[in-house]
């Protein structure tokens, strides 16, 4: 049976046929991001850099900070603009902040994976060690603003309702009108900052880094969400840190799984 071009049905095949590509894709390199790593070599400090962090949200990449629209935990036919602390590449603050020798052995690792990708992506060998250390710092520092786990968990501690102005007055060196109208919600007034604390030492640790560490982490976070559909070796250098040595999975999934489960 045939779908009809521009319904769900022929999207989703459509999609499902171009990831099982694999030729097209290895040919293709990097060439679909370029476009997105042009606009990050543009990055010149906070405003650009939270224009970008909203662009990189509206395609589920997460910059900086979680973010999304979620029913109003004491109001829930209503939704509202949620916030929370995020920005990680690793999947939890503790690989950041502990002195467990495993962890520190993890967060070497880590560094030397991000080096080695945004190497993959055309940085020079020298050059990709520095900026790997400069992302691994700059998230450093967003990880020890970050709430444990565990407090994470207590939805009474997570509600913190304020107004649009309210974020401005938290955080007013960031430029929130643009974050969000490149991040498709430019008219959301109702929010749920649900770790203030995090979104001061954002502010100030974005404030503080250098445009060049700026471009690194959006150009490592881009790199990191998208490196399912890359060529075969962003694939696999993924895959051996974060299914591998973080979660213990011996074997990588066929592609054709790999391609069912997108956005899943």
């Amino acid at each position: 049976m045939r779908c009809r071009p521009g319904t769900d049905r022929y999207r989703i095949g459509h999609f499902y046929a171009s990831c099982m590509e694999e030729e097209a894709i290895e040919k293709a390199g990097t060439e679909p991001l370029e476009g997105w790593l042009a606009q990050i070599a543009e990055v010149a400090g906070p405003r650009s850099a939270m224009r970008m962090a909203g662009k990189l949200h509206e395609i589920r990449a997460g910059a900086l900070f979680r973010f999304g629209v979620v029913p109003d935990f004491k109001d829930p036919d209503t939704n509202i603009a949620f916030f929370a602390q995020g920005g990680l590449g690793l999947p939890d603050r503790d690989y950041y902040v502990s002195d467990d020798p495993e962890k520190r052995e993890l967060l070497a690792a880590y560094e030397d994976h991000v080096a080695h990708m945004l190497g993959l992506s055309g940085a020079e060998a020298e050059t990709s060690a520095k900026l790997a250390a400069d992302v691994v710092a700059f998230e450093s520092a967003l990880a020890k603003a970050s709430r444990p786990s565990a407090e994470m968990r207590i939805p009474e501690k997570l509600y913190h309702k304020i107004d649009r102005e309210g974020l401005k007055e938290l955080t007013p060196k960031l430029p929130w009108d643009v974050f969000f109208a490149v991040a498709g919600h430019p008219d959301i007034t109702s929010i749920n900052v649900a770790t203030p604390e995090f979104f001061e030492a954002l502010e100030e640790t974005v404030t503080a880094a250098d445009p060049d560490t700026l471009r690194a982490y959006l150009r490592w976070t881009l790199i990191h969400e998208t490196a399912g559909m890359l060529p075969e070796a962003f694939v696999r250098a993924d895959f051996d840190l974060f299914a591998k040595k973080l979660s213990g999975q011996q074997e990588i999934q066929p592609r054709w799984k790999r391609c069912a489960a997108v956005g899943s």
